[in-house]
């Protein structure tokens, strides 16, 4: 970490023209509101503003593209983000997960969202890990003051590159590991991940090669290269000032020659080495081997040690996103692999929906999915199979014990999860334990009218158990603290897509009841569709509160089949757009068979399986953009695959009505008045030329579902090019 310091006049256009002051103004509003039920509402930010390339370009270029926490080059192995240093809502300490839900205050500080001083250059690692964590010393700051009055006024315990000096609190040891000389050094390293392993790994290697090249200094040639590898551009060259600057003032120290300053520490660390003899370089080195020592900062006595042993790290639960899928000879799923697509400038996380007939593996995928991530003590719990999920000959449907499942999940940060069953022993072979927050659920959702004192659940069961109940929550939204109630009723509005005068409120005895239409009703009272989505959303909302505070910045993977069960049209058009509102940072992985249920998808996020002619699980190619085709189009698109959603009769009087020899006169007069009304099938020659080639195609490409339809139908329309093109060459001029 090095201080960087931001031009005068350095704020990129995009943050002081009409869209902010548009986004200020709603944020305007949203204060206006009376307290509580502010804290029941979201405010609603521009994420565009802040995710401009203006605005990334110019925070690369001041931060030499590279994390302003870490120094890890932000290039095309690292990808990087706009972050925000104190957190766009819902901030909180280092308290307890069952006092952080307490202590969190929604509206810190999201009035800083748009504020230059705020924003930094980070690296997916350090971006997730510190997510909304902003740990202070005594009272925050006021609500809504100025930037300038939050840094002055708040004793912050994370450090701010653009205002502190690192080195006033961080020192570094040759082996890459990092110790905090005070709290706010320590609480930095913590809450930033600071001595992850892959991290440590690469100052290490920086530290070392930049020792050797300091000791071994004989011309001009090491001097430059020494001075390269401390220049701003260069990577982790604030760790290597700050080890170096007290690493040779403790040399310097130990034989009585004049000690560097940390302004001038290339050139002072190259007169030392310099005018050294070789027995102080031999000392040098074996100083940097142990440095620095507990003695040399009495606060470092007791903790230094454990920070700078090799396996003092314990990550936190993954804040990853999962990127690809690999499952190989998984139940009837021989080989498949699935993308989630980056999202550009969208808010939210990449989701995806997964598409196709009946037993074409969805749900198969999702069970995969779900073994590998929930950990060796949830598989025994929830008594699923080895057996089970191993693939079957298809003639005789023996056990095929030849071959090895396997899943391998990939993330955008973090190691690859890798889940087996082994064919000889029948037993899983996976991760000991969760790393990330999972939930799972099958097509029936429910839970039953009475509060269970003592009712435990598992959050997985119900994808592989259809008969599994969901937990009741009324005992838990009894004891959630008010601000952890409002954080559910904030994101509540979202999923029930209430009108601006309803409301999700408790009673005096802590039970929920929603206000809607003009009435109050309890949440036992709600219609099957309100029960069947709030078992499930309640039931995702619990865990996400309890592992991380809030629900602003919950992450994790939420895996549903069938999402549409039980939900009105009204409901499916929006279900998807309103859970990645609710819970913006969770990904969601779900199946359906409704093409309402495809709103709130974005290009690339629904893959359709099917069957191929060896009748293995396949991808369907050459997918158009799902935003752009009504429901009406989606069922006669690829996605679905329907020949036609018309009336079969009204579909077999078009058939002998387009064709022209299919049918004697008389029949084509009676097709004649059945379809008097579907003018779509063509006035002109040309519409119904056109028409009857669809209709064609459209027949021909049924049987042809299980190859590449882009391609099908590039020949189809092709060969009608040809042949209107030899018409029009037919008629006499």
């Amino acid at each position: 970490m090095r201080k960087v310091i931001r031009p005068y006049g350095s704020i990129p256009e995009t943050l002081h023209n009409d869209a902010v002051r548009t986004a200020k103004h709603e944020l305007t509003k949203h204060y206006r509101l009376p307290d509580e039920e502010r804290a029941r509402r979201r405010v609603e930010l521009d994420r565009k503003i802040w995710s401009s390339d203006k605005v990334r370009n110019r925070l690369w270029e001041l931060f030499s593209a590279k994390c302003a926490y870490c120094e890890t080059p932000l290039n095309y192995s690292q990808r990087g983000e706009v972050a925000h240093h104190r957190p766009t809502g819902g901030a909180i300490g280092l308290k307890s997960r069952s006092e952080e839900s307490s202590a969190n205050h929604s509206d810190y500080y999201n009035w800083f969202a748009y504020e230059w001083d705020n924003l930094l250059p980070s690296c997916l690692d350090c971006n997730r890990s510190k997510r909304n964590i902003f740990p202070v010393k005594g009272p925050r700051a006021r609500l809504r003051c100025t930037w300038t009055e939050a840094e002055a006024n708040e004793q912050a315990l994370i450090i701010n590159p653009c205002r502190i000096e690192p080195r006033k609190h961080l020192r570094f040891g040759i082996n890459g590991h990092v110790a905090g000389v005070d709290e706010v050094g320590r609480t930095t390293i913590d809450v930033l991940s600071l001595n992850r392993g892959d991290l440590v790994d690469a100052r290490a290697q920086k530290l070392e090669h930049c020792l050797r090249v300091l000791v071994g200094v004989r011309g001009e040639r090491d001097v430059e290269l020494f001075r390269k590898e401390l220049l701003d551009d260069s990577p982790y060259c604030g760790v290597a000032r700050i080890a170096f600057f007290y690493m040779l003032s403790a040399f310097a120290g130990m034989f009585d020659i004049p000690k560097p300053s940390f302004r001038t520490i290339v050139e002072d660390s190259l007169r030392i080495v310099l005018t050294a003899s070789e027995d102080q370089l031999q000392t040098l080195q074996e100083l940097a081997r142990s440095h620095p020592q507990p003695e040399e900062f009495p606060i470092l006595r007791e903790i230094v040690t454990e920070q700078f042993r090799e396996d003092s790290f314990s990550p936190r639960l993954r804040a990853s996103q999962v990127e690809r899928i690999r499952i190989r000879n998984f139940k009837g799923i021989a080989q498949l692999d699935l993308e989630i697509p980056s999202l550009q400038d969208e808010r939210g996380v990449p989701c995806m929906m997964l598409l196709g007939e009946n037993s074409t593996g969805k749900s198969t995928a999702l069970q995969a999915i779900a073994l590998a991530l929930m950990g060796q003590k949830m598989r025994l719990r929830i008594g699923v199979s080895p057996e089970d999920r191993m693939p079957r000959d298809v003639a005789g449907w023996q056990l095929e014990d030849t071959v090895t499942p396997e899943v391998i999940l990939e993330f955008d940060t973090g190691e690859p999860i890798k889940f087996q069953i082994d064919p000889l022993t029948r037993r899983f072979v996976g991760e000991e334990h969760p790393s990330i927050v999972l939930f799972s659920f099958g097509s029936r959702r429910f839970f039953g009218k009475e509060v269970i004192r003592r009712q435990t659940t598992s959050p997985v069961r119900s994808l592989f158990d259809p008969f599994a109940k969901l937990q009741h929550p009324g005992r838990w939204i009894q004891t959630l603290a008010p601000e952890a109630f409002n954080a559910l009723a904030r994101a509540m509005r979202e999923v029930l897509i209430l009108r601006e005068d309803d409301k999700i409120e408790r009673d005096a005895a802590g039970r929920l009841f929603v206000r809607a239409n003009g009435r109050d009703t309890p949440l036992e009272g709600l219609s099957d569709g309100y029960r069947s989505l709030m078992a499930m959303v309640l039931d995702i909302m619990r865990g996400m509160i309890d592992n991380w505070g809030d629900l602003e910045n919950a992450r994790g993977l939420v895996l549903i089949d069938e999402i549409e069960t039980h939900l009105h049209p009204r409901w499916k058009l929006r279900v998807m757009s309103a859970l990645r509102r609710a819970m913006p940072n969770v990904q969601f992985i779900a199946t359906t068979h409704d093409p309402l249920c495809l709103r709130g998808m974005h290009d690339g996020e629904v893959q359709v399986f099917v069957r191929d002619e060896d009748q293995q699980v396949a991808l369907l190619k050459g997918l158009p953009d799902v935003r752009g085709l009504r429901a009406e189009q989606l069922l006669t698109s690829d996605y679905f695959g329907l020949a036609s959603t018309a009336d079969p009769e009204v579909e077999d009087a078009l058939e002998r009505l387009v064709i022209p020899f299919a049918s004697n006169n008389l029949q084509r007069n009676r097709d004649h008045g059945t379809l008097r009304s579907f003018q779509w099938l063509g006035d002109t020659p040309f519409e119904q030329i056109v028409n009857e080639a669809f209709k064609r195609f459209i027949d021909e490409d049924i049987a042809a579902r299980q190859v590449d339809r882009r391609q099908v139908r590039e020949e189809a329309v092709n060969d009608l090019l040809v042949r209107l093109r030899a018409l029009r060459m037919e008629r006499p001029s």
